[in-house]
Formats: structure tokens, C-alpha cells, sequence
């Protein structure tokens, strides 16, 4: 695969943007980025857009922004507690649950504008958070609809993929209660390499990271690459795909790739649809799943995007 460090560099210019922040329903402080609609008939729909696991929200998903501002949208992005600019501790610790929690009271937050169609709020999730917004949309009969792109659905799959040694190393931390971090997202030659100790490794996984590194540095903000070992415990014993038969009647926009390693095959994630209940549309890109950050599959993830968003809010 062609280097994504030949394919986008961090943005000659970043759009305009409100910096915000909410609290949760435990009073931890999520701090993001509102973006207006270009042209906006407010209230106006609004999407939250949310990362996938260990990333923050400065890095690459401006690319979806721009396009969702330009059609009239407004956009709010903001980063997982534990991460980047939000509070919570530990640091770089994940949960299914937590954040889908949390996206729930971003909801609420993105209600409160009054420039907001409080019943037009949506939600795009990328990988873990494809996931997380499918368990919020279970729960949360306010949120208008969804978009899951690339979406992680099954924590199991996760520890079959990533080896046993950190599943050992994640049993013995757990047990005894420490809030020690692992490297994530590789970010050296070594981890690259598959020496350095990350969980994740390969050249051109390295080379998304570091140019997702600069772009967080463009934008003021916080990546370290790393997790808590805690974090894989909360990811291995739970499946959000476990919670996609209640997502109805609310719509869903699903994006998958044909071969994609992360998230899981496409015989996979294609039978999992295939059992969710209407209304629901599907959009498959060719190929892997970082590789759709970028053309072609990025256009035609916009495209899709677009479209449902068109639908669901004429």
C-alpha cells in the first residue's frame, strides 16, 4: 500500500471552529470543537463525529467535516474522556460503555443550542466508536440516526487479532488494579517493526500515526499513542453488535470495507447487517480500513454520508 505520509500532510488550514465544553452525567468535563453549517437554516441538523480507540479529534476527520459543513450541517467533535483535551482519570483509559455514556450527554449537549435541531442530531462513529454510537443508539431514541464507518462490533475479536501476550499482560494488570499504559498506535521504526512493544505495528500503520501525531500537534492537543491495559479488559468482554437488534427505528448508515483486518471480514460485518432490522442502508469500499481515510473510498464514504443525511433530514 502507498504511504498515507505521501497522501495527506497536516492541513494548510484548519476550518473555523467554537471551542466547547460539557459535562457528563458524573460531572467529568468532555471539551470539543462545533463547527456551523455553511448557509445553515437554523436550528439546523448537527452530526457528532467520534474517534476511534486512543485517537483525538483533530486527526483526519476534518476531511468529513469540511464536506458535512458545506452542505449545510453543523458538526460537533469532541474527545473521549481520558483523551486529548477532556478530563478523566486515568488517562488514556477506554470503555465501550463509558463513552457511549458520554456520547449520550454529548446529545444532550448538542439539544441544548439554539442554533440546534434538537431533533436532528446525529452521530458518525470511526472503528471502536462505529461501535459506541451503536450501543448509545440502542439506549437513545433521541438520536436521529447513525453512522457507522468501519465500525468495531465485537470486543472478542479484538483479543484473537492482538495476540496472547497482551491478554496475559491484561489479566495480571486488572487483577491487580494498576492504571498502566501500553503503546497503541506505533509510532517509532521499532514499533513499526513489531520490536518496540505497541499493540498495533507495520510501516504504513506507523506512518497514519505519525502523520495523525502532527496533526493533534497542529491543533493543540494531546496524542500519546498509548492505552491503559485496563482499557483492552473493557474492550475484550463486550460486543456491540450485541446491541444492534434494538437500534430500530432509529436509521443506520453502515460503511464497511472488503478486507478489513481491524474490524473483522466482510462475510462478517456484512451477515451481522443483513440481520438488523429497517430502516438501514449499507455502503462497501474496496480494500482495507485505514487506507479509507483517503480516494477512493473516503469519496464515496462522503457520498454515502450525504445521501443519508439528505434522507433523514428532508
Amino acid at each position: 500500500m502507498k504511504s498515507p505520509s505521501a497522501t495527506l500532510k497536516p492541513y494548510e488550514e484548519l476550518l473555523p471552529f467554537k471551542r466547547v465544553e460539557f459535562p457528563t452525567n458524573d460531572g467529568t468535563i468532555l471539551r470539543g470543537n462545533l463547527y456551523h453549517g455553511d448557509d445553515a437554516k437554523n436550528p439546523a441538523p448537527l452530526v457528532i463525529f467520534c474517534h476511534g480507540i486512543g485517537l483525538v479529534k483533530e486527526q483526519y476527520l476534518e476531511n468529513w467535516f469540511r464536506h458535512v459543513v458545506q452542505a449545510g450541517y453543523h458538526v460537533l467533535s469532541y474527545d473521549h474522556r481520558s483523551f486529548g483535551d477532556s478530563d478523566g482519570v486515568p488517562r488514556e483509559q477506554f470503555s465501550w460503555m463509558g463513552q457511549a455514556e458520554d456520547f449520550i450527554d454529548a446529545v444532550s449537549f448538542a439539544r441544548s443550542l439554539p442554533e440546534v435541531n434538537e431533533d436532528k442530531v446525529f452521530g458518525w462513529g470511526v472503528a471502536h466508536a462505529g461501535g459506541l454510537i451503536a450501543i448509545a443508539a440502542a439506549m437513545d431514541k433521541r438520536i436521529a440516526g447513525i453512522i457507522m464507518f468501519l465500525p468495531c462490533i465485537d470486543g472478542t475479536y479484538d483479543r484473537k487479532i492482538w495476540g496472547e501476550w497482551l491478554w496475559d499482560a491484561v489479566k495480571a494488570n486488572r487483577f491487580a488494579q494498576s492504571s498502566e499504559t501500553v503503546a497503541f498506535w506505533p509510532l517509532s521504526d521499532a514499533e513499526a517493526a513489531g520490536t518496540g512493544g505497541s499493540v498495533l505495528s507495520g510501516y504504513y500503520v506507523r506512518d497514519w500515526s505519525v502523520n495523525g501525531l502532527r496533526m493533534a500537534e497542529q491543533g493543540e492537543n494531546n496524542f500519546t499513542g498509548r492505552m491503559t491495559l485496563s482499557s483492552y479488559w473493557s474492550d475484550y468482554n463486550l460486543r456491540p453488535m450485541d446491541f444492534l437488534d434494538r437500534i430500530a427505528p432509529t436509521p443506520v448508515l453502515w460503511t464497511m470495507a472488503t478486507n478489513d483486518v481491524v474490524c473483522g471480514p466482510l462475510e462478517f460485518t456484512k451477515g451481522e447487517y443483513d440481520k438488523m432490522k429497517d430502516p438501514k442502508d449499507v455502503c462497501i469500499l474496496e480494500g482495507e480500513h485505514l487506507p479509507q481515510y483517503f480516494d477512493p473510498g473516503f469519496a464515496k464514504s462522503v457520498d454515502a454520508l450525504l445521501a443519508f443525511l439528505d434522507r433523514w433530514t428532508s
